[in-house]
């Protein structure tokens, strides 16, 4: 059993990528079959995006890390995002709230010093929160696996890009 932590861009940022709302929960769903086996747990801070999407997924026990209370980490959503969350919340088994700063990275560096390995969803953005936690994931020695690809996530793939140099 292992202890897998979802990250991954804003659905915009896939939107932008010419992906659908669709295509992305299809893709969520098929990183996470390639990389998971069923007695694994599934971790999330429950961010809309990849994180949100993971917590669909329904071969796994999940828990999900909130800097703050439930009611309060999403009173600024739509009534449709809170409604959806609800469910998410339903489903975990544990919710873990850090009492940390709601933009800061507290309950992300909880997720990460419990997480056996991280799968991240990211679409190339070398700015913004999912790119901020893959490097704090590195600096905690964690691995990370582009659920896009399967492929390793390094920093050297972070700041320099696929290609040969």
């Amino acid at each position: 059993m292992s202890k897998i932590a979802v990250l991954g861009s804003s659905v915009d940022n896939f939107l932008k990528s010419h992906y659908d709302i669709f295509m992305v929960e299809k893709i969520v769903f098929a990183g996470l079959s390639r990389l998971m086996i069923e007695d694994d747990i599934l971790f999330s801070t429950g961010e809309h995006g990849a994180p949100n999407m993971a917590l669909n997924y329904p071969k796994c026990k999940k828990q999900i890390y909130l800097p703050i209370e439930p009611g309060l980490f999403c009173k600024n959503w739509t009534k449709e995002e809170q409604i959806q969350f609800g469910y998410q919340l339903d489903s975990a088994e544990v919710i873990t709230i850090t009492n940390t700063a709601v933009n800061g990275m507290g309950h992300v560096r909880k997720m990460f010093s419990e997480a056996d390995h991280i799968i991240s969803f990211w679409v190339g953005e070398r700015i913004g929160s999912t790119f901020e936690q893959m490097l704090l994931a590195l600096s905690l020695n964690k691995t990370i696996y582009h659920g896009l690809d399967d492929n390793e996530l390094t920093y050297d793939i972070l700041m320099g890009g696929w290609g040969p140099k």
